[in-house]
């Protein structure tokens, strides 16, 4: 299955679909998983250092509840990120494994996601794909 990264809210919740399964994320579990998904989309393979993820402490803590998120919504999920046990984090997918809304990612009110998106958007230039219609949803014009 492919993972798509969509973000449009539900309540306070964003999208994001595994194959043909969707899932509404906590927002901060969106951005780690959405700022993962982007590093790999644009340098596959790439460690996201924990303080990328964001400042503090906490950033196992909500990896952890990110995967409970995911597990309670989705089905047959693999592993889908790893860490190095120096505080470093990737996605395991592989690129042709993820779809990502680019300009809602632009768009979505977290200005630290923003950011982060608008630092490696350029790198993903060749390997965008445009938005294929998700399950609720219509194709991109």
């Amino acid at each position: 299955p492919v993972l798509h990264i969509v973000g449009t809210l539900q309540g306070e919740r964003r999208l994001i679909v595994w194959g043909s399964q969707c899932a509404y994320l906590t927002p901060k579990c969106f951005k780690f998983l959405a700022k993962l998904a982007v590093a790999a989309a644009a340098e596959p393979g790439r460690w996201v250092k924990r303080e990328e993820l964001e400042r503090g402490d906490n950033q196992a803590r909500y990896l952890y509840r990110l995967r409970g998120e995911l597990e309670s919504q989705c089905v047959n999920l693999p592993e889908l990120w790893e860490n190095n046990r120096r505080g470093s984090y990737r996605l395991t997918l592989l690129p042709e494994r993820l779809r990502l809304d680019w300009e809602g990612l632009l768009g979505n009110d977290d200005w630290d996601l923003v950011t982060w998106v608008k630092a490696f958007e350029h790198l993903a230039g060749a390997r965008r794909v445009p938005l294929a219609a998700t399950p609720g949803q219509t194709a991109a014009a």
